[in-house]
């Protein structure tokens, strides 16, 4: 049977990856996103429907770190 994030699960996912955009540090995100897949995978629950959110955050920091810009969440 497959497990959904409680609202509170998901409030809590939103505002790290948040606070991770806001604070300019691209390392950062790109941390915060792989443990956040992580732990959705290792508890077996269902990724929100806008899990994009996440992949698209990463995906903007790891493009900062590689071209060595700043990153602007």
């Amino acid at each position: 049977m497959t497990r959904y994030l409680t609202k509170a699960e998901f409030t809590k996912a939103k505002s790290a990856l948040t606070r991770a955009k806001n604070s300019g540090d691209a390392r950062k995100v790109v941390d915060l996103v792989d443990k956040t897949f992580a732990a959705w995978d290792d508890a077996g629950v269902a990724w929100p429907d806008d899990w994009a959110r996440w992949q698209r955050a990463k995906d903007d920091a790891e493009l900062a770190l590689a071209y060595g810009t700043p990153f602007r969440g």
